[in-house]
Parts: C-alpha cells; structure tokens; sequence
C-alpha cells in the first residue's frame, strides 16, 4: 500500500502525517477506534496524538504513540484555547503536518483551524450522546464552517446530520472495522476462573462497555434479575468502568442477583473475556455504532441490542442476535433467555455473525476506507488556491 504524499523531486515521497486531536481520552469506543485506525496504518502513515491526560493512555503507551497533552475544554476558554494551541503548534514544530484528524468534540475543529489554517481537517463524532437535536445541529454547524471531511460511523448517524443540516458532500459513511481480537485457550481459562465462571455448567451473558447512563446497564441488571428462577445457571459479565458502577451494583443488590452477576472493571483482554461468552449484549438507550458488537460477531456470538442509532445496521434481527425496543427490561429478558434455552438458534447466528462481520466490519474495510479519506483530504487542500 503505498501511502505517501509527493514531495518537490522526481521519486522523493513521505509518509503522510496525521495528528489525533481528541477533548478526553477515556476507556471507551471512541479512544479503541483512534487505536485501531493508528495501528493498522502505523506503518504506512505517522501518527501522534494531542489529548488531556485520562485513564485512556494506557491504550496507547504500549504502542509508542506520542502524545502531547493539553488542559480539558471544561477549563475555561482562554486557558483551554491557550493550552491546545501550544499543543498543535509544537506537534507543527515538529514536522509537517498533513491532517488534523478531530474526535468527538467539533469544537475543536475550530481550535485546530485558528492554529493550522492551511492543514486539512477531518472530523468523526463518535456519536451523539442521548441522540439530542441541538447537539446534531451544533455539530452539522462545525462540519459545515471548519471540516474539510466528516466520517459518520453509522447510516442512522449520517441521516441525522444530514437533517440537521449538514453538508452532505463533506460526510463519509465509514463504518468502525475490527480484526478477531486476540484469544487463547490458556487465557480463556485464566478469564473463567478469575470471574468465577464455570463453562460447563453457566450460561454467560456479557457486555463490554463505558459505565455510563447512556449504555443502558441498568435494563440488563433488571433483564437478568427477572430471569433467576427461570434460569438459574445464567450469569452476567459487565466489563467497564464509569460514573454508574456503584449504582449498578447498588441495584443487583436490591434485586437480588448479585451473585448472578459478575463486574469485570477494564479489561484489556477482550478476546479472552469473549470467549467465556455465550451470549453479547448491548441494551443501550443512544448508540451510533456499538464498536464492541462488531468484535463479538468477530468472534461469533448472537446477540441482542436494542434498536437503537446503528445498531440495526450491525445486527440483522433473528439472523446473527435480536433485537428489542430500548428501555424495556422485560423484552431485553425474554430475548436473552430465547437464546439461552436454544442451543441450536446460536449456532445459527453465531455463523451469521461471523459472516456478516468478515463482509462489512472487518479491519481491512476501514483501512482502506479511512486511507482514501486521508488522501482526499489531502489533494483537495494541494488544489485551494494559495
């Protein structure tokens, strides 16, 4: 793949230089994608990251990304304008750079254009939280003034700021790729056994996710509560950290299924972990796209979601997982317990899982995807006229 930008002189080339920009660095999906994209480029393509300081960097520190860190945006404006600047202007010190790549925060395209005017900016949202009407007509307003390109992760997603208004030219649908995380055998027991899982006898169902409202966490308690007579083998793995995790566990509590319900905390290991699954789950109430469902299908697991943003995009509702209305713990419950008592419907899904993820969510597609919109990106600004 040759991924170069032309220099002055008949062969010289470069490789392209891309800079992350990012308001926080979490845990979550958003952070995963930046890590997946970076990796799967690193060779072709010269990556650095501008973000705060957050429990994110340990995502990134093994690999050797550079960072250069600046104050959050909850700081107030002059500060916070003040630190990014100085930021953006040292990672310019340091090389040419080629694309300003935005996450999350459009505000920051804003930041990113005042300080490197002339480099192109290419903006994904990562989803809205709480799918909220301002919020999409704020953002469609920053792609429109400050975006060179905007990625949308999911249909549902490009949909929505098309409505709100966005310029439909400047969006790229890209949906997020995974290549089949990293498992083993041995790492799988260690996995079992330091949740308590026995595989032989439990049915497990799981989630991988940021402990947050908007993830919906507490409809699947409820869901797995209901079901304790019922199925008495079923236990639940929610792997995560966040601002809820002492509420969730406050409510099993209450509910009664504590011990059906194990709370992983982090884990790196994602592989590992599902593969002590049976069964993934992701009752979110606001979701563009569940990064997380599509290395479950990776890894052939039905599942069920809610229908909920691009969701429905990943699962095909009685194909590879179901699908249930969101806040309804009852529905999430009768689902989850149809393919618990079926063992022959999973393995039919589990092969269509695998399938429709190796045809549409694999890391290759994004690859390439997201090259073609680096390099766009790139022609487009050699053509303004200077």
């Amino acid at each position: 793949m040759g991924l170069s930008v032309e220099q002055p002189g008949p062969s010289e080339t470069r490789s392209l230089r891309v800079v992350h920009l990012l308001p926080c660095l979490y845990l979550g999906g958003a952070e995963q994608h930046v890590l997946r994209l970076t990796r799967s480029l690193a060779p072709h393509i010269q990556f650095s990251l501008v973000a705060p300081d957050g429990p994110g960097d340990v995502l990134f520190t093994p690999d050797g990304i550079p960072r250069r860190p600046f104050r959050r945006l909850e700081t107030d404006f002059h500060t916070a304008f003040s630190s990014v600047r100085q930021a953006l202007a040292a990672e310019a010190a340091a090389g040419p750079i080629d694309i300003v790549h935005v996450h999350i925060e459009s505000g920051l395209l804003w930041f990113a254009r005042k300080v490197l005017p002339d480099v192109p900016r290419i903006f994904t949202a990562h989803g809205i939280v709480g799918g909220a009407a301002l919020k999409f007509w704020l953002t469609a307003r920053a792609i429109n003034w400050w975006a060179d390109r905007a990625c949308v992760v999911s249909a549902y997603e490009r949909g929505r700021f098309e409505r709100a208004g966005a310029d439909p030219r400047k969006l790229r649908l890209i949906a997020n790729g995974t290549d089949v995380p990293p498992h083993s055998a041995a790492g799988t027991r260690d996995m079992a056994l330091r949740l308590g899982l026995d595989r032989e006898r439990h049915i497990v169902v799981g989630t991988l996710a940021r402990l947050e409202p908007e993830k919906g966490l507490d409809l699947l308690v409820r869901a797995v509560a209901r079901l304790g007579d019922r199925l008495p083998h079923l236990r639940l793995v929610i792997a995560g950290s966040g601002s809820q995790e002492a509420k969730l566990k406050r409510l099993a509590d209450s509910l009664g299924c504590v011990e059906q319900i194990r709370f992983a905390g982090h884990v790196s290991e994602v592989g590992d972990l599902l593969s002590c699954l049976d069964i993934y789950t992701q009752p979110s109430r606001s979701e563009a796209f569940g990064l997380a469902v599509t290395e479950a299908m990776s890894m052939g697991l039905p599942a069920v979601v809610t229908s909920v943003g691009g969701l429905p995009e990943q699962i095909v509702d009685g194909d590879n997982g179901l699908i249930v209305p969101p806040n309804d713990a009852g529905a999430m419950s009768e689902a989850i317990a149809r393919l618990a008592e079926d063992t022959k419907l999973r393995g039919h899904m589990a092969k269509a899982a695998r399938k429709r993820h190796a045809r549409y969510f694999g890391m290759e597609r994004l690859r390439g995807s997201m090259y073609e919109v680096y390099r766009e990106s790139v022609r487009s600004a050699a053509k303004r006229p200077v």
